[in-house]
């Protein structure tokens, strides 16, 4: 699903109440709540150098959320600068100007505010973050400000940093999914910089200088490569003030004119076989997926992916991993990972109330996660299975019939009406927090604008059957997917015993 507010983003609810004088007369209203950035609370101005600030007011909730989006990715990066992106984002919280090495950096400075300081990196964006208590909003503008404007790249602070980037790296190459996230990528794009990882390689940050990583900074950190989204209880007027007071000086810069070249459809299947510290065959098949240039399919997608992985009725989940059906408990017994692991060929029995054996069914995979981001250029979708022992063929099979049974039409009205609601709710539970709206208002607003946010939830409501059939079969050729299977390392054999008296 695509990372706005991300599903566990979601959409606008338009539910029903029902309520009556007697049994016999029911009134039905319709009731639209409130949308989650309704046009009078949002505020766009544009700085003479280019910078764009986008505000949102909720006035009474006491905090605000101040972010900073650079589009400054991995996408960005010239062959030599692999990750300078990562690099220069940890940079700039280390040390700035006024907020410098020895004193905690930014970091330190939004702490001594109550607040917490981030940032991350993508392959389209950097983004800096802190959310405060409204009092505080003018000062994590200027900690941010210095710190996106002013960065020390000296040997010192760039070597902290380094120490810094090297960690997140470290914790990415011990995450399972992520590591196969990035072969799936790295396999998928031969032309287009999405192949390269949002963090870098170690090697590459250890050849980044000063001078290279100042580059890439004059380059990217520049007036219409930068947004700067504040939402809080904060008048708008007085936000676009703060901004304009503290990013006036960024560097004056035209719209972005990257142009790269197309990444033609792939024609055959790639399998990228490896070894990995994991108890079971963890497999990775991805397939291309929208951009936001189609943001029709965007939705779609989201929509579709709601269906197959949200809720207590997903498809997907209940043909991998099994799933109670609307009349099960919460508490109903899963084949999932919390039930132990049962080797192929057995099955799992209970007594039945009547005293007898039931077969319980052995699905071929423990766990699944559907990840899609969606990104400005078309990106992937991947489907991420733990199998059972000896059944990764199985739950690859399983995965590729239930692809076939949408593309087949087999979702029904009232399906649909699920998957759409799932999302609403997981959009606006993400939603729910300060930082939430900002994160999505800025990430959009790096890929496309701003507004496709805000226009979200009305987006889902216009999702019809046709065209979930329609993004299944454009997006999902299973003749030409990119799958990665990790497999347990081997278990080495026990050494012969030498101890004097042993028998071998």
């Amino acid at each position: 699903m695509s990372t706005r507010l991300r599903p566990r983003w979601s959409s606008l609810v338009c539910f029903l109440v029902f309520c009556g004088a007697n049994a016999n007369v029911v009134a039905v209203r319709a009731f639209t709540p409130a949308p989650l950035f309704p046009a009078a609370q949002l505020s766009l101005h544009v700085l003479p150098n280019g910078v764009r600030s986008v505000v949102k007011t909720t006035p009474g909730s006491g905090i605000v959320a101040v972010q900073v989006w650079v589009r400054a990715g991995s996408r960005h990066e010239f062959a030599d600068q692999g990750g300078a992106a990562h690099l220069l984002g940890t940079a700039c919280l280390a040390a700035s100007r006024d907020f410098p090495l020895e004193k905690g950096g930014a970091t330190t400075a939004v702490r001594a505010l109550g607040g917490n300081a981030f940032v991350q990196t993508s392959r389209d964006s950097t983004n800096f973050g802190a959310t405060v208590a409204a009092l505080f909003a003018p000062d994590a503008l200027r900690i941010l400000a210095d710190a996106v404007l002013r960065p020390d790249l000296s040997l010192r602070a760039l070597n902290e940093a380094k120490n810094i980037a090297m960690g997140d790296i470290r914790a990415r190459q011990a995450d399972t999914l992520s590591v196969a996230s990035d072969l799936s990528y790295g396999a998928a794009f031969r032309v287009h910089p999405y192949s390269r990882s949002p963090l870098g390689q170690s090697g590459d940050l250890n050849a980044l200088s000063s001078d290279k990583l100042k580059t890439f900074a004059r380059a990217r950190y520049s007036g219409a490569n930068i947004s700067v989204v504040v939402v809080g209880d904060i008048e708008s007027e007085r936000a676009q003030q703060l901004v304009a007071l503290n990013f006036a000086d960024a560097p004056r810069s035209s719209p972005e004119r990257q142009i790269l070249k197309p990444e033609a459809p792939p024609t055959r299947a790639t399998t990228i076989r490896r070894t990995g510290s994991v108890a079971r065959p963890t497999i990775a098949v991805s397939f291309r997926a929208p951009g936001i240039d189609t943001p029709d399919d965007v939705v779609a997608m989201d929509v579709l992916l709601a269906h197959w992985n949200e809720g207590r009725d997903a498809a997907m989940r209940r043909a991998l991993v099994g799933a109670p059906n609307e009349a099960d408990d919460e508490s109903s017994t899963r084949n999932d990972a919390s039930q132990g692991e049962t080797s192929q060929g057995e099955t799992s029995q209970g007594e039945t109330s009547q005293g007898e054996t039931s077969v319980a069914p052995i699905f071929p995979a423990l766990a699944l996660d559907i990840a899609f981001l969606t990104q400005r250029d078309p990106s992937l979708v991947t489907f991420s299975l733990v199998s059972q022992k000896n059944q990764a063929s199985s739950a690859v099979k399983a995965l590729y019939g239930e692809i076939a049974r949408v593309q087949r039409s087999a979702v029904t009205t009232s399906q649909l009406e699920r998957a759409k609601r799932a999302l609403r709710r997981q959009y606006l539970a993400q939603g729910e927090t300060a930082a939430g709206q900002a994160g999505a208002l800025g990430f959009y607003d790096m890929i496309g604008s701003y507004e496709f946010a805000a226009t979200y939830l009305n987006r889902i409501n216009l999702i019809t059957l046709a065209d979930v059939k329609r993004v299944a079969n454009r997006y999902f050729k299973l003749s030409v997917p990119v799958a990665v299977l990790i497999q347990p390392e081997p278990v080495p054999k026990s050494a012969p015993d030498d101890t004097p008296g042993a028998e071998v």
